[in-house]
């Protein structure tokens, strides 16, 4: 996402992520999964398939190009893929919990794989929101924006450790995401979120995990 935000600062790239946006719908299965490579050139397995950190740009790419570009007519192409792949998240959770693809794979401290799931859930909840009032949808808008808010609510049920005072165990991308993408509601809640994380960075050097 950094990458193609840079795309667009240096060169007018509307037309290139267009062009993207009709590889992902094509390769789009039938039941709505965004494999993580489109063009599928080659078939992977499990969450090289399969992973909502990857399959979002189904939404993300799009919405991009809707903040930078405005065309709601963009988003009306592409919505029925949208909301297909919103479908199929929503299939596979279990008690409200996205299933996890790969995951923040590299991490110097593992986290679970459902951590970051959870959160691009969350991200593609709100730019659907976002989107549909762009357009004019009020009610469909503010579906997705009931949506987050549950998604929000299991975040914070499934991974906030009371006895630590932080998400999961304190690692990195647990605080930095609910803290990023606003998930957690609670004022007392960021304020230790956001010491963990501060913290953590210190203790190590001021590196990142």
């Amino acid at each position: 996402n950094c990458h193609s935000v840079q795309m667009r600062w240096e060169w007018d790239a509307a037309k290139v992520f267009a062009k993207c946006c009709r590889d992902i719908t094509d390769a789009q299965l039938p039941n709505g999964l965004v494999p993580d490579i489109c063009p599928e050139y080659t078939i992977f397995k499990g969450g090289f398939r399969d992973s909502i950190e990857w399959g979002s740009s189904v939404i993300l790419v799009p919405y991009q190009q809707y903040e930078w570009t405005g065309d709601a007519s963009f988003i009306a192409k592409m919505w029925p893929a949208m909301e297909k792949y919103m479908a199929y998240i929503q299939a596979g959770a279990k008690n409200g919990l996205a299933r996890g693809g790969l995951g923040d794979w590299l991490p110097v401290v593992a986290v679970r794989k459902e951590v970051t799931a959870q959160a691009w859930w969350y991200w593609d909840a709100c730019a659907m929101a976002t989107m549909a009032k762009g357009m004019g949808r009020a009610d469909v808008a503010a579906k997705y924006a009931a949506l987050a808010e549950k998604i929000a609510e299991v975040y914070d049920r499934e991974f906030w450790n009371p006895e630590k005072n932080c998400y999961c165990n304190g690692q990195q991308s647990a605080q930095a995401l609910a803290l990023g993408l606003g998930m957690c509601r609670s004022e007392a809640k960021r304020a230790a979120a956001l010491k963990c994380l501060v913290n953590d960075i210190v203790s190590r050097g001021y590196q990142y995990t």
